[in-house]
């Protein structure tokens, strides 16, 4: 408890927004602005470790500005996914400023002070680290509405795109982003996670020209990263979400991102049903032990390339 106490406290003593744990870094010169989010769920620690581990280089740009917002930080402190309700769920601008959705649900209070913030600051570019319960998949995820430089991807690992209505409420598919990009950077406790999410925080500092070019070596960078990842380039487009139900199970012990299921198989039951694949499909970022309040507990994919 003593070191996620005083985790927060380097958010809280460096504040200088009007967002609790967050703060701004302006280099005082003309140039893109960047949004970092991290711990958007609770027990992901990845993104705040990464943070804290390059504050000189983040502190050292030399144009433009760059925003670090603490999504939860009290689900952090608790290291739990969230109290209410996902947090990546509440970002729907069609719900977002209605009185009703905000009261006694923190997540939605939380929501709604990021999503006014961001409006406003209005960041050229939005990077959203993660990490996974299950397996230790790394991934980049984007809104099928959001266009991301090809030199902002790392097209080593695999690629996902979300579209409307499989998921919604996702922070970055906020639509008055320009360009957004969230990234699972592996395992919550994977011993590259850290290393990725750094990594990934230097190449949009590299790829916007924010720093030296000394600074960061894009290509032994990743070398270093992804030395025992088998590399791939598959891009999936999310088709549906599978919905948490009482007693819900997954039927194979060994389920994991990138699993293949056949039409009409039969993936996971619940107390008095099954759910059976439509189509021939992939899951993604299963959850083994989903509580009821979650909006999903994994999703199926298609492969698009």
């Amino acid at each position: 408890m003593t070191n996620l106490i005083s985790n927060l406290g380097y958010f809280a003593n460096r504040q200088n927004i009007p967002l609790g744990y967050s703060f701004k870094i302006d280099s005082n010169n003309p140039g893109p602005k960047i949004a970092i989010t991290v711990a958007i769920h609770g027990n992901e620690n990845v993104g705040i470790d990464a943070v804290m581990a390059l504050d000189n280089q983040l502190n050292g740009i030399k144009f433009g500005s760059v925003v670090v917002i603490v999504g939860n930080p009290m689900a952090y402190l608790l290291q739990t996914r969230f109290l209410h309700s996902n947090l990546n769920r509440c970002f729907s601008i069609d719900t977002i400023d209605s009185v009703d959705n905000t009261v006694n649900n923190y997540e939605s209070c939380r929501a709604l002070e990021i999503t006014n913030f961001l409006r406003e600051y209005n960041p050229d570019f939005l990077l959203d680290l993660h990490s996974v319960s299950i397996g230790d998949v790394q991934m980049e995820i984007q809104d099928s509405n959001s266009i991301v430089s090809n030199g902002l991807k790392d097209k080593s690992v695999m690629q996902i795109i979300v579209r409307d209505k499989v998921i919604d409420g996702g922070l970055i598919q906020l639509p008055f982003l320009k360009s957004s990009l969230a990234v699972e950077c592996g395992n919550h406790v994977s011993t590259k996670g850290l290393e990725i999410a750094k990594n990934k925080i230097m190449h949009t500092l590299f790829y916007y020209k924010m720093i030296d070019d000394s600074l960061f070596d894009q290509q032994a960078s990743r070398s270093a990263v992804n030395s025992s990842i088998v590399k791939t380039n598959y891009t999936y487009s999310l088709i549906a979400p599978i919905i948490p139900r009482s007693g819900f199970k997954f039927v194979r012990d060994d389920v994991d991102s990138e699993m293949f299921i056949k039409q009409g198989e039969v993936y996971a039951v619940y107390e008095g049903g099954e759910m059976i694949a439509p189509i021939d499909c992939y899951l993604w970022v299963p959850c083994t032990n989903p509580k009821l309040t979650d909006t999903d507990a994994g999703f199926l994919a298609i492969r698009v390339d």
